[in-house]
């Protein structure tokens, strides 16, 4: 096997470097269909005949191959291409290696991004289970950082690309055929590690959600999965779109704000499947209620924040006055402050309804604070969930004792 490597044939490097030191500016933009300007050289030209007749390549001859969410066509043309960028980066004889090394693998390094907007941040924050915050220059693909690039200059109103956050995963190396990839025979048997790691950021961006005090949102544009920059796929991206609110502008992430969204991120993570899954509609409902300009559906989205929060168990009976007293004893306090907590809740309860049934919110000044006041209520408790590791009280036990930390005791 060793006599087959790639990085034994010392042709190939020599052609490569050569190859890598004729590129020329192609001075403007080329469309996918034109070749790449080293193919116009005589080392490119060389090159390339030495890759299209190698025997140990036939791995790229019009397979497909799967990333993340999607399949990509690959051969040998578009390897070369991505040998030539690669070695003005690395040199030729690294380039070939990383060829040899995707080969022989069965696996290689990959990573799901999520685009956010609203969240600028200038500096790469650990939010604790594998997940880190970066700025857009720190995204790991620099095929991704020239497109990101390029987007703040095409004049277009799309939303303001902020931050990303990424996390890394185990691509299984897959080469399908094009019938293969139809019928999808062949694909590996085992859950798709993308999917825990696209969850894993939704995750991590309601929590970040919860950090920002002064509730402007933190919007998820779009994810894709992107290969390391040593592993030679060379192609665009499969995006997944998500459903989009335009928040407001807000100033940098800070260091306090970056802490304190790991230390809830952690111990969500903690939580138990069915806790997290009940805490995510409240958080996600949080969230979309602070970036919405709307004030009809801003407000809608904070009364489902506030039912799934408090009335999840299918209470029966007036649920107005049953969510302002679960709400009043989450949030603690003396008898004042709880009295104080009922009233205002069921006062947002009833604007947000009527936001429901009438396609109108008030517009009293007071109205508005008290709209305000009840999104803290929301952030307050499900950071304090998140930190008690109870992400689903038993109400029933909390009505009768008038608390929330209702440990069973012996009569």
């Amino acid at each position: 096997m060793g006599e087959s490597l790639l990085s034994h044939n010392e042709s190939i490097i020599d052609k490569l470097d050569k190859a890598a030191d004729a590129v020329v500016s192609a001075g403007s933009p080329r469309t996918p269909l034109q070749p790449p300007t080293w193919v116009e050289t005589d080392e490119g030209a060389a090159f390339l005949r030495e890759i299209r007749e190698a025997d140990t390549l036939q791995l790229f001859d019009g397979t497909l191959q799967t990333i993340g969410s999607s399949a990509t066509a690959v051969d040998r043309d578009q390897l070369a291409n991505w040998m030539v960028e690669r070695a003005r980066i690395v040199r030729a004889r690294q380039a070939v290696e990383e060829v040899d090394q995707y080969i022989r693998c069965d696996s290689f390094e990959a990573y799901q991004v999520m685009l956010l907007s609203g969240l600028p941040v200038d500096a790469e924050w650990d939010l604790g289970g594998e997940i880190q915050l970066v700025p857009p220059c720190a995204v790991p693909n620099q095929h991704l950082q020239a497109a990101w690039g390029r987007s703040l200059w095409n004049g277009l109103p799309t939303p303001e690309l902020s931050s990303a956050l990424i996390r890394p995963f185990h691509q299984q190396r897959v080469h399908l055929s094009q019938a293969q990839a139809y019928t999808g025979e062949g694909r590996p048997p085992h859950p798709q590690e993308w999917r825990v790691a696209q969850q894993a950021l939704e995750d991590a961006r309601l929590c970040l959600a919860l950090v920002r005090t002064y509730g402007c949102g933190v919007q998820a544009i779009g994810s894709t999965a992107v290969a390391a920059d040593d592993v030679p796929i060379l192609n665009g991206f499969a995006w997944s779109i998500h459903s989009y609110r335009t928040p407001q502008s807000e100033g940098a992430l800070i260091s306090f704000e970056a802490r304190t969204a790991r230390s809830l991120h952690e111990g969500f993570l903690l939580l138990g499947s069915a806790d997290q899954e009940h805490l995510r509609i409240p958080m996600q409902k949080l969230n979309e209620c602070a970036a919405n300009l709307d004030r009809v559906q801003a407000a809608i989205d904070l009364r489902i924040a506030l039912e799934s929060l408090f009335l999840y168990d299918k209470v029966q009976g007036e649920q107005t006055y049953r969510l302002a007293l679960r709400a009043a004893i989450s949030a603690g306090g003396n008898i004042e402050h709880r009295k104080e907590t009922r009233t205002k809740t069921r006062k947002a309860y009833s604007l947000c309804s009527a936001a429901v049934h009438t396609g109108r919110v008030s517009s009293k000044l007071t109205d508005g604070e008290v709209l305000k006041w009840a999104r803290n209520l929301v952030r307050e408790t499900l950071c304090r969930m998140i930190h008690d590791g109870n992400g689903r009280p038993d109400w029933d036990a909390v009505e009768l004792t008038g608390r929330t930390d209702c440990d069973e005791e012996s009569s």
